[in-house]
């Protein structure tokens, strides 16, 4: 139906809703290429029935956008700078397990949630 096979739907829908608005925004592409190559004259139902769904794709990918960069913005307003810093340091020294064992870990851990509170 849409070219792509049933795991790559299934991949993409994992992401959540920017996954859906991209399956939403592929199927508008997709019907307007089939609608392309079919021959005789235009059907002008089919179009703007295509038309009208583009548009409301659009608009979700758009309210996705949206919502994405302003749950960044809040997530990035509302730690303390120096939870920031705590979370970015605990990032780095978990990149390489293989220098921590478990009591090392928990430190950071416990380190870390310290300077988020």
């Amino acid at each position: 139906m849409l070219g792509i096979g049933v795991d790559e739907v299934v991949s993409i829908l994992k992401l959540g809703f920017s996954g859906v608005a991209f399956i939403f925004l592929y199927m508008s592409f997709s019907l307007v290429s089939k609608e392309q190559q079919r021959e005789g004259e235009p059907r002008d139902k089919i179009l703007s029935s295509i038309r009208s769904f583009s548009f409301l794709s659009i608009i979700f990918a758009v309210l996705v956008l949206v919502a994405t960069g302003t749950d960044y913005l809040l997530k990035q307003k509302t730690l303390p700078e120096q939870c920031n810093s705590a979370m970015q340091r605990a990032e780095l020294l978990a990149e390489n397990v293989n220098n921590h064992d478990v009591n090392s870990m928990r430190e950071l851990l416990k380190n870390t949630i310290a300077q988020c509170e």
